[in-house]
């Protein structure tokens, strides 16, 4: 990941849990790397399959999964 200095809103997607909690793992690396924080409360996690998934964390803390979230002036749902 590159040019993460000013980030103020960016997607992650992935086909799976895992590889989500990896991708959402380097970015907390990366991030704190230049000082920067991902702010927990602000981010949030979208499943559009039906089963449910461990937790998405960020260092110690959770992301919260919801079933529409505002992203750059449009709604994003999982219906």
């Amino acid at each position: 990941m590159t040019d993460l200095d000013f980030a103020d809103h960016i997607s992650l997607l992935s086909d799976s849990n895992d590889s989500l909690q990896g991708v959402t793992t380097e970015l907390h690396n990366q991030a704190t790397r230049l000082d920067l924080d991902i702010r927990c409360e602000k981010t949030k996690a979208m499943l559009l399959a039906s089963e449910q998934s461990p937790p998405v964390t960020t260092g110690q803390q959770s992301i919260e999964y919801v079933d529409y979230f505002p992203y750059l002036g449009s709604y994003l749902s999982d219906r």
